[in-house]
């Protein structure tokens, strides 16, 4: 292919990206006639932009595409679109789950909710009290998040005794994603933080007020 043919319209280079698995499968699978149909030019970037895939993984190799379809998988951060999408899919999957009023928290959740009310009713914050009787033996945090939760919606209800463990898993989720989006690319980060929110240890400690999550 020759170095014009490589050029757009305006005569200026592809900006879209490939990310490839350089091994003996994939040399195996893209074949000439493969390639060929991808349009995929064994050019790799400089070693500059070429650096951080490179401290990832010695075999994450990123070559030039030339079809206009092919996805950026250049590494980058996740666009705030991208993030606003998971913050949203992870309240719409995990928030429902406490909103009817016949859900009550569990016995572990009760350790963590009513040294919180405690805190709202008798204004003492540094130390966590279960019945009156202090605790020393967990740090007040989740304690502290679930009496602001509580304080900021004026209610005492199990989704807002919830929410801080809600937000913490949309934070984990979020910090997945923007890892991803770091090393592998917009699209690999939002994909990222859509699967860290459907795992069954995220689906579980979120939809719980206790500390495992914080």
């Amino acid at each position: 292919m020759s170095r014009n043919s490589s050029l757009d319209a305006r005569g200026n280079e592809p900006t879209f990206f490939r990310l490839c698995d350089h091994s003996s499968l994939i040399d195996t699978v893209l074949s000439a006639k493969i390639a060929d149909y991808l349009k995929c030019a064994p050019r790799p970037l400089s070693l500059a932009a070429r650096q951080p895939l490179a401290t990832a993984s010695p075999f994450l190799y990123v070559f030039r595409v030339q079809n206009p379809l092919a996805l950026n998988f250049a590494p980058g951060r996740i666009s705030f679109s991208h993030a606003l999408v998971i913050a949203i899919f992870g309240l719409l999957l995990l928030l429902p789950a406490s909103l009817p009023t016949g859900v009550t928290l569990s016995a572990h959740e009760v350790l963590a909710a009513e040294p919180a009310r405690e805190m709202l009713r008798d204004g003492r914050w540094l130390i966590p009290y279960y019945a009156g009787v202090p605790r020393y033996e967990k740090p007040p945090t989740t304690s502290w998040l679930i009496a602001g939760s509580m304080a900021i919606f004026r209610t005492q209800a199990v989704w807002a005794v919830r929410l801080p463990s809600i937000l913490a898993g949309i934070m984990a989720a979020l910090v997945i994603a923007a890892l991803a989006a770091r090393w592998l690319g917009n699209l690999a980060g939002l994909l990222s933080g859509l699967i860290q929110l459907t795992t069954v240890w995220l689906l579980t400690q979120a939809n719980l007020a206790e500390a495992d999550i914080h």
